[in-house]
């Protein structure tokens, strides 16, 4: 006889084997399920997040900060549009001798994208808080292409604020501004952008020339302008 040891399972027992073996394991997976409080604090790092898999809406709103992102990280697209204008005036302006004088008012704008200027006003309004980058471009050429006498200097300036209430100077540059030389001021600024009377935080120029006699920029032929644009927050 022979014996009972030596047979092989029929097809059918070791099917019934692997179903169950599935079904166990199956079970295990299941009662194991990993959960927040299974994870040590800092063990999740970026490589074990997919694409994706952290939107707007998981995160908290206002529970990211500028600190939070990195340098660079929020761009255009971002921003949509970044606040940015290159303003010009291009009327003559007068500049008493040996006297500061408020510019006469910006008449218009390459472009402007965050409607930061009121045309004709002496001020343009910085609608976003943080750094922004300033250039300021005077040509000391007047009417008739007269110039000033060797040995002129000539002061340009930015100011915040209200010329008639509180303001202070941001930056400010001086130079020989004989012949039609040109002077140009370029800074990072950082501006506070507040609900006032402009809707924002306001900045105007300052300009004078210490010839001793008048002089009248040509605005028509070198028109003055400024640009600035918002490249980022201030912390």
């Amino acid at each position: 006889m022979k014996s009972r040891l030596g047979r092989r399972p029929s097809p059918a027992l070791i099917v019934a084997i692997v179903a169950l073996v599935v079904a166990l394991g199956g079970t295990a997976i299941a009662a194991n399920t990993i959960r927040s409080g299974d994870i040590v604090n800092g063990q999740v790092k970026t490589a074990d997040l997919a694409d994706g898999a952290v939107n707007s809406v998981k995160v908290q709103r206002g529970a990211l900060e500028g600190k939070d992102l990195h340098m660079r990280s929020v761009g255009t697209a971002e921003q949509a549009p970044v606040p940015a204008i290159d303003a010009y005036m291009s009327t003559d302006d007068l500049v008493p001798a040996n006297n500061q004088v408020a510019l006469g008012g910006f008449d218009g704008a390459t472009f402007d994208t965050a409607h930061m200027l009121r045309a004709g006003s002496i001020f343009l309004t910085t609608p976003i808080s943080g750094i922004y980058r300033a250039t300021l471009h005077v040509d000391w050429v007047g009417q008739g292409s007269t110039t000033l006498p060797a040995g002129t200097q000539c002061t340009i300036q930015l100011w915040k604020g209200h010329p008639r209430a509180d303001t202070s100077q941001i930056a400010a540059t001086k130079g020989d501004c004989s012949a039609g030389k040109a002077i140009e001021l370029n800074r990072s600024i950082a501006m506070t952008a507040t609900q006032g009377l402009h809707r924002g935080t306001t900045l105007y120029v300052l300009i004078s020339q210490n010839s001793g006699s008048d002089f009248t920029l040509d605005g028509a032929s070198h028109p003055l302008y400024l640009d600035l644009t918002w490249v980022g927050p201030s912390s």
